[in-house]
């Protein structure tokens, strides 16, 4: 018996992923997500698949469907990624996250949404710069350090050696809009206090820093109005590796499609009890 084609998609498989829902109490479902290159431009891959229960459990009804997107760009990916998992915020960083490693376009997407995940996790923490003992109540403190004239260079030199310990390049920031915000989800009691500049991944930004009420200082990545000169930037290139190497170290190929669907789609008639094909 001859098998049935689906649909049809060409290129080199360069990201995958799996989108899952799985908190509904009778159902459940699952994107299986491939993301092609080509000449022209990316095809995105859909294997969904949808299983209903009954009250004691027991599977009542499964289906799939394929389904293909091509798109000219990789903004234009992005926007179709953004519209179909908008509950799902990881969906796209998961998408480039694997993608950049082969595509340059992607990976110069990729480049400040990694540094936006950085920046995240670096803070500095000065007691003698906080003004109150927690964020939302709490009682008022003297902050003895923002008595000194010098205080706030000091705190963005406090920030700048934290990103220096961690790989960045630091240089004294741009001159700051003075329409410059925080940006912060509590805005109040937050002070921007600071600039710099900073180079990661092959790329010059410029950075915005912050200090909360508590005494926390961060760092953002500046938006184009909130400085009055704009960052140069540095051109990144990221040629297309024929290996990547995984986390453990190991060296493993691109996978082709073929076998990557093959190993789904098998392993999911199996544990459903299909024999062979997909219902619709």
């Amino acid at each position: 018996m001859d098998p049935r084609i689906l649909t049809t998609c060409g290129g080199r498989l360069i990201a995958s992923a799996e989108l899952a829902d799985a908190y509904g109490y009778d159902r459940e479902w699952y994107d299986h997500v491939f993301l092609f290159k080509n000449h022209g431009g990316y095809e995105l891959l859909v294997v969904s698949r949808h299983e209903r229960y009954d009250d004691d459990g027991v599977l009542a009804h499964a289906d799939a469907q394929v389904d293909v997107t091509a798109l000219p760009s990789a903004r234009a990916l992005e926007d179709v990624v953004a519209g179909r998992w908008p509950a799902s915020s990881l969906a796209w960083w998961r998408l480039l996250a694997r993608a950049q490693e082969y595509d340059p376009d992607l990976y110069q997407i990729w480049i400040p949404e990694r540094m936006k995940r950085d920046l995240e996790l670096f803070s500095v923490h000065d007691q003698d710069l906080a003004t109150k003992t927690e964020y939302v109540g709490g009682h008022a403190l003297d902050a003895p350090g923002r008595r000194d004239e010098d205080w706030r260079e000091e705190a963005v030199a406090a920030v700048a050696d934290q990103l220096g310990e961690h790989g960045w390049l630091v240089r004294p920031g741009p001159e700051l809009s003075e329409h410059v915000a925080a940006r912060r989800i509590l805005p109040f009691g937050t002070e921007v206090i600071g600039s710099l500049w900073a180079t990661r991944y092959g790329r010059e930004v410029a950075l915005v820093v912050r200090v909360d009420d508590c005494g926390e200082i961060y760092a953002r990545l500046a938006e184009p109005d909130d400085i009055l000169v704009p960052p140069t930037g540095v051109e990144a290139t990221n040629p297309e590796p024929a290996t990547v190497v995984d986390v453990d170290g190991r060296r493993r190929d691109a996978m082709l499609v073929r076998d990557a669907l093959e190993d789904l789609l098998d392993g999911w008639a199996d544990r459903a009890g299909f024999e062979s094909g997909m219902e619709r």
